[in-house]
Parts: C-alpha cells; sequence; structure tokens
C-alpha cells in the first residue's frame, strides 16, 4: 500500500510539474508577444541570439547531418534492392532527411545544445539576483533576454535546417554510393524527378516551430531557478528532460496534422 501511495504521489508530482512549466511558458509566451506588439526589441541583440545560436550549433549540426545522411540511406537503400528500384531511393533519403528524420534530431540537437546554455545563463541570472536589479533600474528585462531568445532560435533552427538538408543529402549520396552501388546521378536523377518543394518547406517550418518551443521551455525555465548555484545545474537539468518531452510532443502533433 505504501508503494502505491508513493507511486500516486510522484505521478502528482510530476503532473503538478507539468501543469507548472506549460503556464510558465504561456505567460512567457505573452509577454514576450507585448514586447514585439510595443516594437520594444531591440535589434542588435535579436542578431547577437541569432549569431550566437547558429554558429556555435554548426559543427554539432554537421555531424548530427553526417548521422541523418546515413540513417536514411541505410534505410531507403533497404527498400530500394528489396523492390529492385533504386531509382526512388534519392526521393525517400530526400523526403526522410528533409522533413521527418532531419528535422526532429535538429529539433532535439538543440534542445540540448541551445536549451541547455539559454538556462544556465538565464538561471546565473537570476540566482544572482541581477534580474531583479535590472528590473528595479525600470529595464524590462522581457525585451532585453527573453524576446530575443524567442526569436533568434526559430531563426536560427531554420537556417542550420537548411545546412542539414544539404549535408544529409550529400552524406546519404555518398554511402548508397560505396555501400549499396547506387550512383549519384542516380540518386539525384531521382531526387529532380520526384522531389517536392512542399516536403522542404514544411521541414523548415518544424524546425523553426521546435526551436520556438526549446527557447520557450529553457527561457522559462532558467527565469524560474531559485536559490544558489544548485539551481543553475537544476534548472539545466529540468530543461534537458521537459525540452525532450515537449518536443517529441510537438513532433507528434504536427505529424498527425500534416499526415495528409
Amino acid at each position: 500500500m505504501r508503494t502505491l501511495s508513493e507511486l500516486l504521489a510522484s505521478a502528482g508530482r510530476a503532473a503538478l510539474g507539468i501543469v507548472e512549466t506549460a503556464g510558465l511558458m504561456a505567460l512567457l509566451a505573452w509577454r514576450a508577444m507585448g514586447t514585439l506588439l510595443r516594437v520594444s526589441v531591440p535589434l542588435r541583440e535579436i542578431l547577437k541570439q541569432v549569431h550566437a545560436n547558429g554558429a556555435t550549433s554548426l559543427p554539432v549540426i554537421i555531424i548530427a547531418s553526417i548521422c541523418v545522411g546515413c540513417i536514411v540511406a541505410v534505410q531507403g537503400m533497404d527498400y530500394a534492392q528489396r523492390y529492385s528500384a533504386p531509382e526512388v531511393y534519392g526521393w525517400a533519403a530526400y523526403f526522410a532527411a528533409c522533413r521527418e528524420v532531419g528535422p526532429l534530431l535538429l529539433g532535439l540537437s538543440l534542445s540540448a545544445r541551445l536549451g541547455a546554455q539559454n538556462a544556465a545563463q538565464l538561471a546565473a541570472l537570476t540566482v544572482t539576483e541581477r534580474v531583479d536589479a535590472m528590473k528595479a533600474l525600470g529595464v524590462d528585462t522581457t525585451s532585453v533576454w527573453v524576446t530575443p531568445r524567442l526569436i533568434a532560435m526559430p531563426i536560427a533552427a531554420t537556417v542550420l535546417m537548411l545546412w542539414m538538408d544539404g549535408i544529409s543529402l550529400v552524406s546519404a549520396t555518398v554511402f548508397a554510393w560505396i555501400a549499396g552501388g547506387v550512383t549519384p546521378w542516380t540518386t539525384w536523377a531521382s531526387i529532380m524527378r520526384y522531389a517536392l518543394l512542399s516536403d522542404l518547406l514544411l521541414g523548415l517550418e518544424k524546425a523553426a516551430v521546435y526551436g520556438l518551443f526549446a527557447a520557450l521551455t529553457s527561457t522559462a525555465l532558467g527565469l524560474a531557478a531559485r536559490g544558489g548555484a544548485d539551481a543553475v545545474g537544476t534548472a539545466v537539468m529540468k530543461t534537458a528532460v521537459t525540452s525532450l518531452l515537449v518536443i517529441s510532443a510537438v513532433h507528434y502533433a504536427l505529424t498527425v496534422w500534416t499526415a495528409g
């Protein structure tokens, strides 16, 4: 009986945590929307965040893109060889890399890389009372520290997704040529013939949405940190777990919505 009570208590705390995080994210989004309507967001800070989010993440994204290309190559070649249809391999690699696997892996990479960074930075500002000090001086901390991040990460995610698309397709082409004997001419002829621009655009939209939710989650949990130095580590840990769950749920919702 005690075990059941502990299980129910843990489930209740988890449910309360989910509701609290959702409320923090909604409140943060509302405040950020207010700063956008007032046009009080410094453009320089947005550009700074775009550069910081994009340039620092590019090496990780390049490695992840090569992995995506190899994954879709293995899966695509299996069907191409099973049904003796190498002419559709390029399209299958394009569809998986640009619309499904690529955006999801990018979102998870950004939540781990940039989400943890945002949470650590804002949690450090919060626990050292710099946020309260700026508010006492009359500075709108939402327009300076929050909204630029919420704008910058979706932009950076979209640009990084373009890099991932190109590198993934090159990786898939090379892997299929070496391991499966599918020539690059066959692969790219398939892409040019069957690939749809709408799939590429949908992948970019997914990447932007994942970037937005990663920014919302990390920013909300970073600003909610309370306590001493340990609170920074706790905020980073919560951000890593929560971002993974949020992006997985958003990915499911987008997949169902765009299934047609």
